[in-house]
């Protein structure tokens, strides 16, 4: 049955799998929404095989780009309603194309505003909206229209915010109150006399992936798992300590490999200060400096989320 976000599987004669409907549905929507428990799946010499829910859900969205069927001997029973709609049978899903006209769309809204575009293509890994709640312990960001992670806007923002605030404070006196002074027109300030804030004379708009990109699987191993829980709270508990002793704790977690985002800022309209070409031209080299230096997403500590240019 399935109940809020999630859905439980059993054994069953129905060769109907989850994996299955992976294939056909918005990955965006089978991770936030039809997230599978109880899984306890009998094969057919009847041994079970007590699954991983985290394995069955990110397995079927790796592997939904492909033709390869995950679960091979595993007989799956699905809800009424789930059921119904696979009896359809539609083709593949494929928005190849609409990812592409959303590319062109974004392109031809942002010269009109007399904006710039330009693409980056990853050098490994990429990951966005770890933060996000999940049953998995870790989220992840899809566009909602199609179906693939991307980089909202206000990262973009944040992202080059804090890359120019860091370059500022580097820079000699003349040259870091230009700089500062440009930030605060880029992105606005608040007004410390009055309650009026200074907006931004910027848009950023959505990094939105070229092509449907590839999902794959990635483990990380935490050795000392109790230290990590407790060991803040109880310091004197041997238990929560780093020790030899601990067992370590493979957690796996939905990544995204060979993606190419298309980043566009623009001028804002109606603002009473104006960004020169220039500026913007500026402003989209210090972004991809950004990406390739501090990365984007989460994890860039460990190699997560680093881009270089790319031609259009």
């Amino acid at each position: 049955m399935s109940s809020g976000n999630a859905m439980e599987l059993k054994n069953s004669a129905d060769i109907d799998s989850y994996n299955d409907l992976a294939k056909r549905a918005h990955p965006g929507l089978i991770f936030d929404k039809i997230f599978p428990v109880s899984i306890s799946i009998h094969d057919k010499q009847g041994k079970v095989n007590n699954r991983s829910e985290k394995g069955v859900l990110f397995n079927a969205l790796a592997d939904a780009n492909s033709n390869a069927e995950v679960f091979n001997n595993e007989l799956l029973i699905l809800p009424a309603s789930l059921k119904q709609a696979l009896q359809a049978k539609p083709s593949k899903l494929d928005n190849s194309s609409a990812t592409g006209d959303a590319i062109k769309r974004q392109v031809k809204l942002v010269n009109s505003l007399r904006g710039k575009t330009f693409q980056v293509k990853s050098n490994w890994r990429f990951i966005t909206g770890t933060g996000n709640a999940h049953r998995s312990e870790l989220g992840m960001t899809f566009h909602h229209q199609l179906g693939a992670p991307y980089l909202p806007g206000s990262g973009v923002k944040g992202m080059l915010r804090a890359y120019l605030e860091t370059l500022a404070e580097e820079f000699e006196d003349e040259d870091s109150n230009e700089l500062f002074s440009l930030i605060d027109k880029v992105f606005g300030k608040a007004n410390s006399d009055s309650d009026d804030t200074q907006p931004g004379c910027v848009c950023f708009f959505d990094a939105l992936p070229t092509k449907r990109p590839k999902l794959c699987v990635d483990v990380m191993t935490p050795h000392f798992d109790k230290w990590y829980e407790k060991g803040g709270n109880e310091t004197h508990a041997l238990s929560n300590t780093p020790n030899e002793w601990s067992d370590p704790l493979p957690v796996q977690f939905l990544s995204v490999s060979d993606i190419t985002l298309q980043f566009a800022i623009a001028p804002s309209p109606n603002t009473t200060e104006q960004v020169s070409d220039d500026e913007l031209v500026f402003l989209v080299e210090m972004l991809k400096m950004a990406l390739s230096e501090y990365g984007a997403g989460a994890k860039s500590s460990v190699g997560y989320g680093f881009f270089e240019a790319c031609s259009i």
